[in-house]
């Protein structure tokens, strides 16, 4: 009896309108999908940021612990318009690299009463970066300063705005003698500084307004500047004493505002470094024009516009700050700016709740 052959059936593929209704039920699950990844990515960040600035906070109670005192804002260069921006933002402007004083056999970075460079510098010891505070591996104090300046550091920087930012620094925006000594620096060439997101709280400057014959308030913040050049008779350094409204209810560090759209083009308030003293990249402030303030979040403008020494963020609702107690908090986009400007006076007498800002 002859087999007969079996009957094969043929593979039949997708049709066009089969492949593209595939297609489209995948586009639909990826847009679905990437509001959710987006906001887990966020959620991280935040995680990142807030531990980045419980790391700073408690650094803040080490350097209290063992100097005696709150880190000062580092050196003020001598600006009478300060706190108003120059006319044209970038007059005047200028940058006192990390001081250090002869050894032997070394050289030791000056200690807060001395220090012109700013807080974020004065705490390297105690965020585990103690042979950069040194200048380990360097020959020369120059070598020691550019080092400080140029390290980049993760821990001054929040994810949510991604790579860190890095800006050339010219040697005409350095001031090259230590205002306490009048004696040079050593004669640095233009480096690239690192910059910091963060920037420690200077209070409110001018808020709320005195009569006379009274001076204005100008250093009511956790931070205080070091002194600059001239007749002026810096403040005397801060501790946890002088935060009168008490620990919990004061802002030490915060995120600062940024103009995204010139994050590789700096304006005059963001492209100092973080080892920066006293000035804008550094320090942010609850007034500004004898007006409060409100913290917001970033925003792009091709324009330059100064940041007005405010704070800011990336994230959606809100600003993160290390308090004085050592916990960070968020304070959402737009508080009211006479709470806001509360929680960075130390002595205003003003108290405030959790639920007034968060």
């Amino acid at each position: 009896m002859t087999s007969q052959p079996l009957l094969r059936r043929g593979r039949r593929g997708f049709t066009l309108i089969e492949l593209l209704v595939v297609i489209a039920i995948i586009a639909i699950l990826i847009g679905l999908m990437l509001p959710a990844v987006q906001k887990v990515r966020e959620a991280a960040n935040r995680i990142k940021c807030t531990n980045n600035l419980k790391q700073l906070g408690l650094a803040i109670h080490t350097h209290h612990s063992e100097l005696g005192s709150i880190p000062s804002a580092g050196g003020w260069y001598n600006q009478p318009q300060w706190p108003l921006p120059p006319a044209d933002e970038t007059s005047g402007v200028a940058v006192y690299p990390p001081s250090y004083t002869v050894g032997v056999g070394t050289f030791v970075a000056d200690g807060p009463k001395r220090q012109v460079a700013g807080w974020a510098f004065q705490l390297l010891p105690f965020i585990d970066n103690e042979n950069l505070y040194k200048g380990s591996g360097t020959s020369t104090i120059a070598d020691a300063e550019m080092q400080a300046m140029s390290t980049p550091l993760r821990i001054f920087q929040c994810p949510s705005r991604g790579k860190d930012r890095d800006f050339q620094l010219n040697s005409s925006q350095l001031i090259l003698t230590h205002p306490a000594t009048n004696q040079p620096y050593s004669n640095l060439q233009s480096t690239r500084v690192h910059q910091t997101d963060y920037a420690a709280v200077g209070g409110t400057p001018g808020w709320p307004p005195t009569q006379p014959p009274q001076q204005p308030d100008i250093f009511n913040g956790a931070f205080v500047p070091y002194g600059y050049d001239g007749n002026y008779i810096r403040p005397k350094l801060q501790t946890f004493a002088d935060l009168k409204d008490g620990q919990s209810n004061i802002v030490m560090i915060g995120e600062k505002l940024i103009n995204r759209a010139l994050m590789t083009n700096p304006q005059a308030d963001d492209y100092m470094g973080y080892a920066a003293g006293w000035y804008y990249s550094t320090v942010r402030f609850g007034s500004y024009g004898n007006q409060p303030t409100t913290p917001q979040q970033d925003y792009t403008s091709t324009v330059p516009v100064f940041n007005q020494g405010r704070f800011g963020s990336s994230h959606m609702a809100s600003v993160l700050f290390a308090f004085g107690d050592g916990s960070v908090r968020p304070v959402r986009h737009g508080t009211d700016p006479n709470v806001f400007a509360a929680l960075c006076n130390v002595h205003d007498g003003f108290s405030v709740a959790n639920s007034d800002y968060e």
